[in-house]
């Protein structure tokens, strides 16, 4: 034996949430966040030395590792800055720093002042 019982209420389907999408403006990702974990405790001081194969080391610009280095006439350091690949040549700025020196394994930056 079944019972049914109609109800006097009618259904109402519960309202649909617009979904947020957030703020995606080129500010947004060019603002650099601050580092949760400093590999190596290595900020703010005047001389950086990257090593090829270490830890990211944080700059105002992201997150800096040495992927490669080019030797000849004119040396050129492969960077990754915050995931992207770029090249930079003797003198060149990273961030608030200028690449002094350029070997097979490291690469030094000085603090510009």
């Amino acid at each position: 034996m079944a019972f049914f019982i109609p109800s006097c209420s009618f259904y109402e389907a519960p309202a649909r949430s617009e979904k947020v999408q957030p703020e995606t403006t080129a500010e947004a990702y060019a603002s650099p966040r601050k580092a949760l974990y400093v590999y190596g405790q290595k900020t703010n001081t005047k001389q950086i030395t990257i090593f090829y194969g270490g830890d990211p080391i944080p700059l105002s610009c992201g997150y800096v590792k040495l992927v490669g280095a080019v030797r000849g006439e004119g040396s050129l350091a492969l960077l990754e800055i915050g995931g992207k690949g770029s090249c930079f040549a003797l003198g060149d700025k990273v961030g608030d720093y200028r690449i002094v020196e350029i070997s097979e394994k490291e690469v030094k930056l000085c603090l510009e002042k």
